[in-house]
C-alpha cells in the first residue's frame, strides 16, 4: 500500500495523550457535578453535560496547542472529535448504569419499558438524534473555531 505525503501530514501527532486528558477532565467534572447536585439536592437538567463536554474539549485542545505550537490539522481534529464523542458517550452510559442499576433489580425499569408507547419511543429517538448532533457540533466548534481563537490569542500574548 502506498503512503502519500498528504496522508503523512494529515496523520499528525498522536492524540492519545490529549484524549486521556479529555476523559479524565470529563469524568472528574461529572463526578464533581454529581457530588454537588447530590449534597445541594438540586436538579440542573441537561445543560451541565454540554458545559462539561465543552470544558473537557477546550482543555484538551489547549494542551494540544501548547505542546505542538499549532492547532490540530484536519486528521487530528477529526480523530479528536470522534474520540471525544465516544469517550463522552461511554462515560454517560457508565454513569447511567450506575444510577439505574438499583431500579433494574426492583422491576421499575421493566415496568417503565412495558408502559411506554410507540409515540414515546419516537420522541426519544428524535431527542437522542438531536443530542448527538449537538454534541458533534460542539466538538467541531471546540476543536475548530475555539482552537483557532485560542491559538491566535496565545500568539498575540507572545506565549507561542
Amino acid at each position: 500500500m502506498e503512503y502519500s505525503v498528504e496522508q503523512a501530514v494529515d496523520d499528525g501527532v498522536s492524540i492519545k495523550k490529549y484524549m486521556v486528558r479529555f476523559g479524565l477532565v470529563h469524568a472528574g467534572l461529572v463526578v464533581l457535578l454529581g457530588v454537588i447536585t447530590y449534597f445541594l439536592d438540586i436538579d440542573l437538567g441537561s445543560a451541565p453535560s454540554v458545559i462539561i463536554l465543552m470544558c473537557s474539549a477546550m482543555y484538551a485542545v489547549s494542551v494540544f496547542i501548547q505542546d505542538n505550537k499549532r492547532v490540530p490539522n484536519k486528521g487530528e481534529k477529526s480523530r479528536m472529535i470522534w474520540t471525544s464523542f465516544a469517550i463522552s458517550w461511554v462515560l454517560s452510559i457508565v454513569v447511567s448504569i450506575g444510577i439505574f442499576l438499583p431500579l433494574i433489580f426492583d422491576g421499575s425499569v421493566a415496568q417503565f419499558f412495558q408502559s411506554a408507547d410507540s409515540t414515546f419511543w419516537i420522541i426519544m429517538a428524535i431527542i437522542f438524534f438531536i443530542v448527538i448532533l449537538l454534541y458533534i457540533g460542539l466538538l467541531y466548534f471546540c476543536y475548530g473555531m475555539f482552537a483557532n481563537k485560542q491559538y491566535q490569542a496565545l500568539i498575540k500574548k507572545g506565549k507561542l
